[in-house]
């Protein structure tokens, strides 16, 4: 199995987090549209969000492949957040029904400002790269 990896926009990075780390990056994002958090267990398969506590947060996940990504039907609140969150890391599998999915489409931004969104992907993207380089 492989590990999990905390990214926070703020640049931290964690291996392994905790149920307490995962709380204090997600309580500590500021908000706007630079402020994610991305749990990865594989080069494609995470969860991920933009927000924060006081503006709510967009949620997604993808498990492999393009036609398996998918973002919470409506913005999260933090304790939602967090607890999927703990779940995914845990390797809980109940953790996808906490919320209600809906299939992201191939260049479609469904609910959330484009700005997030598209931050969000390039994001992934980048941290996707560093877990693989990180885990050769």
């Amino acid at each position: 199995m492989t590990a999990m990896q905390l990214e926070a926009s703020n640049g931290a990075v964690v291996m392994a987090p905790t149920a307490a780390q995962i709380a204090s990056a997600l309580s500590g994002l500021p908000g706007g549209t630079d402020s994610f958090a991305i749990l990865s267990s594989g080069e494609q398969a995470y969860v991920q969000v933009a927000g924060s506590a006081a503006e709510g947060f967009a949620l997604e996940y993808r498990a492999g492949s393009e036609s398996e990504h998918y973002q919470a039907a409506t913005s999260m609140p933090l304790n939602v957040v967090q607890d999927v969150f703990e779940r995914y890391a845990r390797n809980d599998p109940t953790w996808r029904s906490r919320v209600s999915w809906v299939p992201l489409e191939a260049g479609s931004v469904r609910g959330g400002h484009p700005v997030v969104v598209l931050s969000i992907v390039a994001i992934a993207c980048v941290a996707a790269v560093v877990w693989f380089a990180a885990t050769r």
